[in-house]
């Protein structure tokens, strides 16, 4: 506005002044016909002089404005509000608005977008209600009020941090009555999280006299440490736990150490005398008794006939040994429970004591008489009876 009006005063006194000078001239010129008084041609004279003097000064001033570059510079001076008119999408005020539209508020911005002189929440009407990202609401009031009451941040700009805040009195954050009693089944701190379930009771006594957890360790004191609604082997924390480990073998095929004791699948006396069919488990070996499914079933890399055991069987040519008669019937070196045929035998079975490693010597059983005297099994080395009664 300051630009436009020295501009205009620009142009009227360099109007103001054309019109003296030239008058000036006239009366001179008129003068000079009708006097040759010399006194009144040097006041002419004089009052010409001064009408040029003062139109030369406001040419100058003129010329200064145009090179300063003011009179072309619409950033130099503000228009008036809502100055814009209608006129096809011209922004004729400068404000960024284009015919007299007026952008709603942006309550986060320190910025007066609509232009009403109220910014931000100061402008109710626009931002009451706002909540910001930065963790401070906009009131009824105009004002700024603090929302996040646990980020370590002066939210609303008041110098007050948190719970130090008049605007985070009763936020849960800043209850006066924080998680210290951790077993009577009450949200003492508002947080949302109960007793064990409460980080703040980590390592307190929880419900039934549990100490509280952040994960379930103690599996085996019948309470629920972590407060996630599952006791001891029902959580899956405890799934690893030693606690929780059968105390059996549950599975004599699946190549795992169920009980964890050290001992895997036939291994395990737990799965003495176990058989699916395919194979079975005895004297911690296992073998293979299907002979004929093209299956390596016990696992050794000698499937069906190759496999040692099923050589000696009838399937795969061998002559049947008969268990408990005193003879070697297929005249393999091996009578009865010494033979391969009969290491499975149900009559031969028991018999366990080890023997040297030496298929077919004699050996102690470790029985008494008549069954001390043994003899090496052809296959899973251990000391048999030589004496049939003993069967």
């Amino acid at each position: 506005m300051l630009i436009e009006n020295s501009l205009c005063s620009c142009v009227v006194y360099l109007l103001i002044n054309l019109v003296c000078l030239y008058v000036t001239i006239q009366m001179d010129m008129v003068y000079q016909q009708k006097t040759h008084n010399r006194k009144e041609r040097i006041m002419k004279h004089e009052t010409r002089k001064k009408c040029s003097k003062t139109l030369l000064i406001f040419l100058v001033f003129a010329l200064g404005l145009i090179f300063s570059g003011c009179v072309f510079d619409p950033s130099g001076f503000t228009p008036p509000a809502d100055a814009d008119i209608i006129d096809g999408d011209i922004d004729g005020d400068i404000d960024g608005d284009v015919d007299g539209e007026v952008p709603e508020e942006i309550c986060g911005n320190d910025i007066d977008d609509d232009e009403d002189g109220l910014t931000d929440c100061a402008d109710v009407e626009d931002c009451a209600g706002y909540q910001d990202p930065s963790g401070f609401e906009c009131t009824d009031s105009g004002e700024r009020k603090e929302i996040d009451c646990s980020d370590g941040v002066d939210n609303d700009g008041d110098w007050a941090i948190d719970c130090e805040d008049p605007d985070c009195e009763g936020d849960p954050a800043c209850s006066p009555n924080p998680e210290d009693i951790c077993d009577n089944g009450i949200d003492d701190d508002g947080n949302g999280d109960t007793d064990c379930a409460d980080s703040a009771c980590i390592g307190s006594v929880g419900p039934d006299g549990v100490v509280c957890e952040a994960v379930e360790i103690t599996c085996d004191d019948g309470g629920d440490n972590d407060g996630d609604g599952l006791t001891d082997c029902d959580d899956p924390d405890c799934d690893a736990d030693p606690a929780c480990l059968p105390t059996t073998e549950t599975s004599c095929t699946d190549n795992v150490d169920n009980d964890a004791d050290g001992l895997t699948d036939c291994e395990d006396p737990d799965c003495a005398h176990f058989t699916d069919g395919f194979v079975v488990c005895e004297y911690g070996m296992k073998w293979e008794v299907d002979c004929d499914n093209g299956i390596d079933d016990d696992g050794d890399g000698k499937g069906d006939c190759t496999d040692d055991y099923c050589q000696e069987l009838s399937v795969c040519g061998g002559v049947q040994e008969i268990c408990d008669n005193g003879l070697d019937d297929n005249n393999n070196g091996y009578i009865d429970c010494m033979d391969a045929q009969c290491e499975l035998d149900s009559r031969c079975t028991p018999f366990t004591e080890p023997g040297t490693g030496n298929p077919g010597a004699l050996c102690n059983t470790g029985l008494p008489a008549p069954c001390a005297s043994g003899r090496e099994s052809m296959l899973s080395f251990t000391c048999k009876p030589m004496d049939i009664s003993c069967y």
